[in-house]
């Protein structure tokens, strides 16, 4: 849910691109303002806001045009590019050590699909030979524990955890 509205408040700020007849200052600055706005209220960390922001205006406004490329391409080309450049490029390997205990914490806003990775990594594993298992340590979500015990029912893997 958390994702969704991140995902339409970014699109609704570049529309803003996309309508304008001219892309000065003044509508860079108002596009920097809104994707600060929806990053900030998706409780992204506000210095990375800020370095985002810096790095977008800067190379929206005086980055030279490649040849043939309008403005607003450009802009929208720089805002995919630095929004990539905050969640990380490459995915980071699972660093998974056989015959060791391996824990993995997920975090992440309300909403964000926490409880059904942690079954979708499960399951992973365990078709890869490891043993598995799930522990509910969300002690504030109504019905967390009842979710996650439904998935490790499914996927037969066996979980821990107290109401």
């Amino acid at each position: 849910m958390v994702l969704e509205k991140l995902g339409s408040s970014i699109y609704d700020a570049l529309k803003k691109i996309f309508g304008a007849s001219v892309i000065d200052e003044n509508v860079v600055r108002e596009l920097i303002r809104d994707l600060q706005r929806a990053l900030l209220q998706a409780d992204v960390n506000v210095k990375l806001v800020l370095d985002l922001s810096k790095r977008v205006e800067e190379r929206a406004l005086k980055e030279e045009l490649p040849p043939g490329i309008p403005r607003k391409e450009h802009v929208i080309k720089v805002v995919y590019e630095e929004i990539a450049r905050l969640l990380g490029e490459k995915p980071a390997p699972l660093d998974i050590k056989p015959g060791k205990r391996n824990v993995f914490m997920l975090v992440g806003v309300q909403g964000s699909g926490k409880t059904t990775t942690a079954a979708k990594l499960a399951r992973f594993l365990q078709k890869r030979g490891f043993k598995t298992a799930l522990i509910c340590a969300d002690t504030f979500r109504a019905g967390a524990l009842a979710q996650l015990s439904q998935l490790a029912a499914q996927i037969n893997v066996p979980i821990y955890g107290d109401d």
